[in-house]
């Protein structure tokens, strides 16, 4: 898994990258202190799994931050990373799209707990910020519901949205900003979730049940 941490805090960015390595060897860091970086890194490197992105960094602060990250790249994973225990700031990050909203100064072993809830396509939200009025925007239409039948992760629900229209595997890689062969780790795990046993049942499987 290919992972890019964007944090202006060189000592907890380096401590983190330390943290996941030593949790998992195989994991192929990436660390740049500025968005600018960032972004030049995801736009050149090869494609990236997950970001893990500081909320306050230089040239944005607060949900402007993750905005503009994902004006650029609208479908790539992001989990925020903050000093921020502000309410609002996770609202407005969740409703950005943002996968997970993790506080700097959870415990190494939460932290690591947290990742991997996100890395298996859950969110995650530091305890004391959830709220009982937040909630994520709902889907309303006939096909979203169906998706909502079969408890699909927010990934799985984006893949199978590509594939009902058509997307090769390389072309689902291509847009969300993945690698190929994690589209090809999710498809397998979307089959076995629907019951199925080839991609092209998938459409007429939602349509059907």
């Amino acid at each position: 898994m290919r992972l890019i941490i964007i944090d202006d805090h060189e000592l907890f960015g380096g401590g983190l990258e330390q943290l996941l390595l030593a949790d998992d060897p195989s994991l192929n860091i990436v660390r740049v202190i500025s968005l600018d970086a960032g972004i030049a890194a995801i736009t050149e490197q090869e494609p990236f799994d997950l970001v893990l992105l500081d909320l306050h960094i230089p040239p944005s602060t607060g949900p402007d931050t993750l905005n503009s990250l994902m004006q650029s790249f609208p479908a790539l994973p992001v989990v925020i990373l903050t000093a921020s225990d502000s309410f609002q700031d996770m609202e407005a990050c969740m409703k950005l799209g943002a996968m997970g909203y993790i506080t700097k100064a959870i415990p190494p072993d939460q932290m690591l707990h947290a990742l991997r809830e996100i890395w298996a396509g859950k969110s995650f939200i530091s305890s004391g910020l959830k709220a009982s009025n937040f909630a994520a925007p709902k889907e309303s239409n006939e096909f979203e519901s169906s998706l909502e039948r079969y408890n699909l992760t927010p990934r799985h629900k984006q893949i199978v949205r590509l594939i009902v229209e058509g997307d090769s595997n390389k072309d689902i890689a291509n847009k969300l900003y993945i690698a190929e062969g994690t589209v090809k780790i999710h498809v397998s795990a979307l089959l076995k979730n629907l019951g199925i046993d080839r991609r092209t049942q998938i459409a007429s499987r939602l349509m059907t049940h």
